[in-house]
Formats: structure tokens, sequence, C-alpha cells
């Protein structure tokens, strides 16, 4: 199976990633994104190994549908700074995930 990368987010923010390829989304609120991700999920013919989603959209996904589309393995949903810089919240994210994995917070300080 061939597997694709895709990236979710406003126009402005994501438009370049279409010029290289990528298959993009836009979307301009957290229920636009909600929908779309349930409907990638259903839809059989849709393979993405990687789906970058746009930070402020992410943090505003409700937690059930964000656990109805992770509890796959694929697609891994990865936050994207947006065009001001990051907000923290994919580093936030990432330590989370990893605290749960290991046990501990191996990157305090």
């Amino acid at each position: 199976m061939e597997y694709s990368i895709g990236v979710i987010g406003k126009k402005e923010e994501i438009l370049a990633f279409k010029g290289i390829g990528i298959d993009t989304f836009f979307v301009n609120t957290a229920e636009e994104t909600e929908e779309l991700l349930l409907k990638l999920r259903k839809d059989s013919s849709s393979h993405y190994a990687i789906l970058f989603l746009s930070e402020e959209l992410f943090q505003n996904l409700s937690k059930d549908v964000l656990d109805r589309v992770t509890k796959e393995a694929l697609p891994a949903i990865v936050p994207l700074p947006g065009v001001s810089g990051s907000t923290g919240f994919g580093d936030t994210r990432m330590r989370e995930f990893v605290k749960q994995a290991v046990g501990s917070d191996i990157f305090a300080n």
C-alpha cells in the first residue's frame, strides 16, 4: 500500500505545501477540521501516513474527535506551527507522548 502526506490548515498558512506536491486541505475553523478528519478517517481510499495540522486548529479540536482519528497508528497527526511561529503546543504534546510512553518527563530541565 502506498501512503501519502497531507497538510490541513488555513490557505495562507499551507498553500506553499501544494507547490511541492503534498495534498493540502484548506479549512478555517476547528469544526471544519473535525469534519475533514472524520471524513478522511472514514474514506477507505485515503491512505495518509502523516497529516500535518496547524497548531491553532489542532488546539481547538474536541477530545472526542481527536481520540477517534488517532485510535489507529496511522495517520500520525503532527502539529505544524503557523505563520506567526510556534505556540509551543507541538512541543508540549510531544512531551506528553514521551512521558506517557517512558513513564517520566525525560525533557525536564
